[in-house]
């Protein structure tokens, strides 16, 4: 990282797209960073983080950043994203952006659609030719968890969801995950949290068009 402190935030982007080999669609992606001074930040706090500039020096804009942590991330979700994206690497960065989004709570949808979800994500990891014996959303090959705080009402839910897809391949269930998840109303949402007063706030969101 540090042989980049000089270079344009552009300069970066474009090295890290060209790794993944996603180069003709970085006007899709930026780079973000959290000053977490120390601190061991998961990655969803939405209040560390700040995009990085692409026309400014990455050194100008770390200045004052004491521990910084770099995030490759989406910032423009296409409408149809699977007719935007032939490409199979990209179609799974964004599935994988996504499932995080899901994992957060980013994508609000109705009970049955979320374990519909959930049973698309778990076989597009790991591509599933039978239930494992004493199935646990937690002990999937893999040790996915692919919601937090799960119930066993949910966890049987989410198996009679994924009894219907058993066999569905890992691609396959990538393209339907990103389908239904592009229908959700909050899809390619950033939240943001606004003080309305000293003693309230509200949640705002905010989406590319």
């Amino acid at each position: 990282m540090s042989q980049y402190n000089k270079a344009f935030g552009r300069c970066l982007l474009e090295v890290v797209c060209e790794r993944l080999d996603v180069l003709p669609y970085i006007s899709y992606f930026g780079l973000r960073y959290s000053d977490n001074n120390g601190m061991n930040v998961s990655g969803f706090d939405m209040l560390t983080f700040q995009w990085i500039n692409l026309n400014d020096k990455i050194s100008k804009q770390l200045k004052e950043v004491k521990n910084s942590t770099f995030g490759f991330r989406f910032i423009y979700y296409p409408n149809n994203p699977l007719a935007c994206f032939p490409n199979e690497t990209i179609r799974y960065l964004l599935f994988l952006q996504l499932r995080r989004d899901f994992y957060v709570g980013r994508l609000r949808a109705q009970a049955m659609k979320i374990y519909e979800l959930a049973a698309y994500a778990i076989q597009a990891e790991h591509g599933l030719k039978e239930i494992p014996q004493g199935f646990d959303v937690d002990t999937i090959p893999g040790g996915m968890r692919v919601l937090p705080q799960l119930t066993k009402s949910i966890v049987r839910r989410i198996k009679n969801q994924l009894e219907q897809i058993i066999g569905m391949s890992k691609s396959e269930a990538v393209e339907k995950f990103i389908d239904e998840a592009s229908k959700i109303e909050t899809y390619g949402m950033e939240p943001f949290q606004v003080q309305v007063s000293v003693y309230s706030c509200l949640l705002s969101n905010i989406c590319a068009i």
